[in-house]
């Protein structure tokens, strides 16, 4: 009984774990979910939900959670323009995911990580983080994810003013957004086109195109209705028409403030002093132009570029390390496929050989088997010629014994008479003439016999060649 307790008390616990592992992954998924609702709209509540995702998957242990979930906090400090804080997280998720490999997680925190180097102002090699991204996601068959790799792509190429690349990365990103158009990222691909026709001064364009992302039904996020409010403000600055400009950047502000986005706060604040120096209200010029330099500063502050300066020392050390790793693994497979190659090559040699030497012995057999049946043939002739002889041969006897049978019976008829005395001298002298004519035509009988067999025969004469063979 006590080891069937012990049984069922392993089993309990075995499957109590597993619902509870299950369960926890299932909060966790539902966590990070939440938290990416409300990434863009309610700062704070995103917050929530992730910290909540983060104790869940530091109590599992879960190295692939803390992964997922470092890449939603990457997300969530980028938002609030805490680049340092961001990098940190993105880092760490990268390291994981290159030990614990999962295309679709690298290629968030690969974005994460480019994301920030845009932030400051490292284009160059914000693009190269995003073509790492942009093959990962071709293998993944995620159109979701190349389409958000391709966006940031533009945004650095547009700080590059190459806008012809960048308009050809937004035309691609937003083709595959097409189908996910209640995402947020459909919203800033079109916010982005409305600020590249800003840069290239086609108003009407960029107008259209923030007016679009405005109508939107159900709302964007706060986040692109602050970008939109705040292109509209430049456009009308850039038409003179201040008034205006204020209008849609208080809006803007106002809506930075509840998503906690400094960045947005920067870009409101600095159009909202710009349109009020135009209108001439040079104290609340004054005042957002002081809000925008704190702004300013709190992102682009000289300790949270040096620390991120030297996280990316760590993620370059990381990545090569990972780089030396895939080189590694490279060499490994060419040295694998080279044997392979060589093995194959060999076999290929010797299977070749095998089917050389099985034809030749095949022709070899067609020979033999040609040559056996000439033989064969030439037996047969030589059979049937033998059988020809021997039915000569037997006419030959056939003749012989009628033919000479009488004469050489008369013969010894003869001498058994004389033998015996019944004659006398002068009749012995006839009967010798008579045996000496006898046997003389006997003789000549005999030769045209044996002249007649040649004849019946063909001409066929045997003649020696060789030890133990003869030839017609």
């Amino acid at each position: 009984m006590i080891p069937y307790f012990r049984f069922v008390s392993v089993l309990f616990f075995s499957v109590n774990s597993f619902l509870c592992f299950a369960q926890d992954n299932k909060g966790i998924d539902s966590l990070l979910a939440q938290g990416d609702r409300y990434l863009y709209v309610d700062w704070d509540s995103a917050k929530m939900f992730l910290q909540q995702a983060e104790t869940l998957a530091l109590e599992s242990q879960n190295e692939k959670d803390m992964g997922r979930v470092a890449n939603m906090l990457g997300s969530l400090h980028y938002v609030r323009g805490n680049y340092a804080e961001s990098m940190r997280n993105f880092s760490k998720a990268n390291d994981i995911f290159n030990r614990y490999p999962d295309k679709k997680e690298l290629a968030y925190a690969l974005n994460g990580r480019g994301l920030i180097y845009l932030s400051q102002h490292d284009y160059a090699r914000a693009i190269e983080i995003w073509e790492r991204c942009i093959p990962l996601n071709r293998e993944l068959a995620d159109d979701y994810g190349l389409g958000k790799s391709n966006f940031n792509k533009s945004i650095a190429e547009m700080e590059l003013k190459q806008y012809q690349k960048a308009d050809e990365s937004l035309t691609t990103a937003l083709n595959l957004l097409e189908k996910f158009k209640e995402k947020p990222l459909y919203a800033m691909a079109l916010n982005r086109f409305a600020k590249l026709n800003f840069e290239l001064n086609n108003l009407t364009k960029a107008e259209e195109f923030y007016t679009r992302v405005l109508n939107i039904k159900p709302e964007v996020t706060t986040w692109e209705k602050t970008f939109a409010n705040t292109g509209m403000a430049e456009i009308y600055l850039v038409r003179e028409n201040p008034s205006k400009a204020l209008q849609y950047g208080l809006i803007a502000e106002q809506l930075a403030e509840k998503a906690k986005a400094f960045w947005d706060k920067e870009r409101a604040t600095k159009v909202i002093a710009k349109a009020y120096e135009n209108l001439g209200d040079y104290g609340n010029a004054l005042r957002y132009t002081k809000l925008n330099k704190a702004y300013s500063d709190s992102l682009y502050s000289e300790n949270k570029n040096s620390e991120i300066s030297y996280l990316q020392l760590q993620l370059t050390a990381a990545d090569n390390l990972s780089l030396l790793r895939e080189k590694e693994i490279a060499e490994q497979e060419a040295a694998f496929n080279r044997k392979l190659t060589i093995t194959l090559i060999i076999s290929l040699i010797v299977t070749i050989i095998g089917f050389l030497l099985y034809a030749r012995l095949l022709q070899q057999k067609e020979e033999i088997n040609s040559q056996l049946e000439a033989k064969q043939s030439e037996i047969e002739n030589q059979n049937q010629k033998l059988e020809a002889v021997n039915e000569e041969k037997n006419k030959l006897f056939s003749i012989l014994s009628h033919d000479l049978k009488s004469p050489i019976n008369s013969v010894k008829q003869l001498l058994e008479i004389e033998e015996k005395g019944f004659l006398s001298e002068s009749e012995s002298q006839k009967v010798r003439k008579m045996l000496i004519r006898q046997v003389t035509e006997t003789d000549e009988m005999l030769s045209k016999l044996l002249r007649w067999s040649h004849a019946q025969l063909d001409g066929i004469l045997t003649s020696r060649v060789g030890k133990g063979e003869f030839h017609p």
